[in-house]
């Protein structure tokens, strides 16, 4: 039988939904014991003294910036090349964001030109783990010490990665992860907070607390997210896919000039409620719950993300069109996402569609050229150039070692290969 293979697929498995089923019988959803017991084992993973559950990153992120007591109009440096909603979540905070270029390897923040933008306005680091690979971390902290900066990481990408031998998210003064359904930890929504400080520890429960006060249940939200985390689940199992989402993938595509799941980067808007109150919910019992499900097999879907990657570097190595993702020896890469970058991105796509490959876009963008951020343009030509370049091809659990021979062999075999050659 034909057999498609989706862009990405999401780490669930059916003790997930067995939860859903146990929490609603007992009448757990929002409130119950495995709240507490998900931030316990959490925090022990993380090799941190505390974890705060929060209802997404953007909430985490949200709630961390404000605890930190920076004033309005103070700087925080951060990679130009990011999530569009990540620089909103700082304004939305009062503070200015500060966009400084990324390493063109590992398309992390570049260490080297961190301290010629600080200024006396400059208070914070908020370092991304893109795609799973960990920062240069050192340098950094000796930066942020040097300058007495607080350092924010967000890893979001990067759940259960490591920077030598320590877990990201314990090496800052906070980190910050998401739960979302294209993470390698989903929990039908949620994120986490974690630190090493006390005091900044007290400081985000009371403000999650005085924010929340009167709010209303965070249950319709929650549902919401479990309608849509299960709709995707079910649309990318691979069966499903190959027979009922890729056919009706290529019909579309027959009427459209760009595939038919893209979204185009920065235009995603965040409302001020949104930057807010309404995603300041504390983690549900609920999501805890499949949280303390995801947390046990963590490690397994991290070192099968590795290994897929490790047989797509031996495979695709010494294609002189393709730029591969790079794993730095202090590092411990989750490979959340595989994404390299080619020329003529969508001839290169609209090739491998065709032969049963569905790929992703880059879902990332220079800051610095989006209209939301028009004050702080500057010259980052490295982001600058890598949302044009940057796809992103399947890996996930669900792909076994033929599978992935195959899906090289297909981009090997791409009858496009002759004319990329020329650029």
């Amino acid at each position: 039988m034909f057999k498609a293979y989706p862009r990405h697929s999401v780490n669930l498995s059916w003790a997930a939904f067995r939860e859903i089923l146990k929490k609603t019988l007992l009448g757990q959803i929002v409130e119950g014991p495995e709240q507490k017991i998900f931030e316990e084992e959490f925090a022990r993973y993380m090799g941190v003294k505390h974890a705060i559950g929060v209802f997404g990153g953007r909430a985490g992120l949200f709630l961390a910036l404000k605890s930190l007591e920076l004033e309005q109009g103070d700087e925080v440096i951060m990679p130009a090349y990011t999530f569009h909603i990540v620089p909103l979540v700082v304004e939305a905070c009062g503070l200015k964001p500060i966009f400084v270029d990324v390493r063109p390897d590992t398309y992390n923040l570049d260490c080297s030109l961190v301290e010629p933008r600080i200024t006396p306005r400059t208070r914070a680091i908020l370092v991304a783990h893109f795609y799973g690979q960990a920062a240069e971390m050192e340098p950094l902290l000796k930066i942020a010490e040097k300058h007495k900066l607080r350092v924010i990481e967000d890893c979001a990408h990067a759940c259960g990665g490591e920077y030598r031998g320590k877990k990201l998210g314990s090496l800052g003064d906070v980190g910050v992860f998401s739960f979302a359904l294209a993470k390698n930890m989903p929990c039908f929504g949620g994120g986490m907070i974690t630190t090493n400080d006390d005091v900044l520890a007290r400081k985000i429960r009371d403000l999650m607390d005085s924010l929340l006060a009167g709010a209303p249940s965070p249950q319709a939200l929650l549902w919401k997210n479990v309608m849509r985390t299960s709709f995707s689940y079910f649309c990318t199992r691979p069966l499903v896919f190959s027979l009922f989402i890729y056919p009706m993938m290529r019909v579309l595509a027959a009427f459209k000039s760009s595939a038919p799941l893209d979204t185009e980067p920065g235009t995603e808007i965040i409302s001020e409620q949104e930057k807010t109150v309404s995603l300041l919910y504390r983690l549900t019992n609920l999501q805890s719950a499949v949280g303390l499900h995801q947390l046990s097999r963590l490690d397994a879907l991290n070192e099968k993300a590795r290994v897929n990657a490790s047989i797509y570097n031996r495979e695709l190595q010494g294609l002189p069109w393709a730029q591969l993702p790079v794993n730095l020896p202090e590092s411990k890469h989750c490979y959340l996402y595989y994404r390299i970058q080619v020329d003529k991105r969508e001839d290169f796509r609209r090739e491998l569609l065709k032969r049963g490959i569905d790929t992703a876009p880059d879902d990332m963008s220079d800051c610095t050229q989006l209209s939301l951020f028009k004050d702080q343009a500057g010259s980052c030509p490295v982001a600058q150039k890598l949302p044009l370049r940057i796809v992103e091809i399947p890996n996930n659990q669900d792909l076994t070692e033929k599978d992935l021979f195959r899906v090289t062999r297909m981009i090997r075999q791409c009858d496009l290969t002759p004319q990329i050659r020329k650029y």
